[in-house]
């Protein structure tokens, strides 16, 4: 572990990345989210969810789904 660590392959931090507006944006436009079908009812949902809460670990997500 102590090798591997030194050539810099270790354990790494996995800070999430902001999403930003533009992002959003052209999700609702590619129909992703917003009311188009259920599906995309479904996403907006759940991205809404995720956002307002705060939930990061996969643990939440999972849990919420």
């Amino acid at each position: 572990m102590k090798k591997v660590k030194k050539e810099g392959k270790g354990n790494k931090a996995n800070a999430a990345q902001p999403i930003e507006q533009h992002e959003i944006q052209k999700l609702y436009d590619e129909g992703q989210l917003g009311n188009g079908s259920p599906q995309a009812i479904i996403n907006s949902l759940w991205f809404r969810f995720t956002t307002i809460f705060g939930m990061r670990s996969v643990e939440e997500l999972n849990n919420l789904r």
